[in-house]
């Protein structure tokens, strides 16, 4: 194993952005990683290769490239490099831990049927080749972003994304995917106040009365169980994993750009209170009759 210059290990590094199957790239990353005491890296590397490989002397290497790793790891801390990883190792990481997963119907299902599109078991909802290419183009923006983000979970939930976007549905599965998350919005049927409805213009979707004063919203509102849920339920518009939480607060003025059928401008009305203001923009006038009706 032999050390490489650091331009030579960052193209080794988007292409496996590029690529993350890109075996001559593993083996060399691999390497650089171990020459460089970045044994956990390395183990990555050499694992990935040998679960996707078909070549037998390559796997023959690997093997004995992972066995030196994995015992310097458990029986040699000396020589483990214990300084935070940048960037681009970090991405790489995330990369390869989603890398060998393969999801089926890894999707929201009533989001697909109310937008009308088929549903099949190797569903890709993501652009990966697109999205690569975005990504790599504002690669140096990104990267300042995650150094800008001040809190694990934002950082954490960044590389997450990140590796959504790169790899696609089949392999990454985003934080909300739980039988917890499905079991709650699922109740919020119960909320359902009355038979009336609104059926929508554009893609005739079937807007239910809600009545959220069971979960301490004084508000009634037409309205879908996902519109319900990702406003009022799950707080889409407050992050609360710090302290104290951003969030619109009493007194507040918010500029609720998108207004829709005016669910969230209720939300904010509702956070900002009576000393607050709520400025909603629409365009779309069959969504501006809705919002009228849902407002009055």
């Amino acid at each position: 194993m032999q050390n490489e210059s650091p331009s030579m290990e960052r193209e080794l590094k988007i292409s496996l952005i590029k690529d993350i199957e890109n075996l001559d790239a593993l083996m060399k990353l691999g390497e650089i990683y171990y020459s460089s005491d970045r044994l956990c890296l390395a183990k990555s590397c050499f694992s990935k290769i040998l679960a996707i490989s078909n070549d037998i002397y390559q796997k023959e290497k690997t093997r004995k490239f992972l066995l030196i790793t994995e015992r310097d790891i458990q029986m040699n801390q000396s020589k483990m490099d214990h300084s935070v990883p940048d960037f681009l190792d970090l991405l790489i990481k995330e990369l390869l831990e989603h890398s060998l997963n393969d999801y089926y119907y890894n999707i929201d299902m009533e989001l697909f049927e109310m937008m009308s599109v088929p549903v099949s078991i190797d569903r890709v909802v993501v652009n990966t080749e697109k999205e690569k290419t975005e990504i790599l183009n504002q690669l140096q923006g990104i990267t300042e972003l995650y150094y800008h983000l001040e809190d694990k979970n934002s950082r954490d939930l960044l590389m997450k994304l990140l590796a959504f976007r790169l790899l696609g549905n089949k392999k990454v599965m985003l934080p909300l995917n739980t039988m917890e998350y499905w079991a709650k919005r699922k109740s919020l049927q119960n909320l359902i106040n009355s038979n009336e409805k609104i059926i929508t213009k554009s893609h005739k979707w079937n807007l239910q009365l809600f009545d959220l004063r069971k979960i301490n919203f004084d508000l009634q509102l037409f309205c879908f169980p996902i519109g319900i849920s990702a406003t009022f339920v799950d707080g889409q518009y407050e992050y609360d994993n710090i302290s104290p939480a951003i969030k619109a607060r009493e007194g507040d003025i918010v500029i609720d750009a998108g207004g829709c059928f005016g669910d969230t401008a209720l939300y904010f009305a509702h956070e900002v209170g009576e000393n607050g203001f709520v400025y909603t923009i629409e365009f779309i006038q069959s969504n501006l009759e809705i919002m009228k009706k849902i407002l009055a």
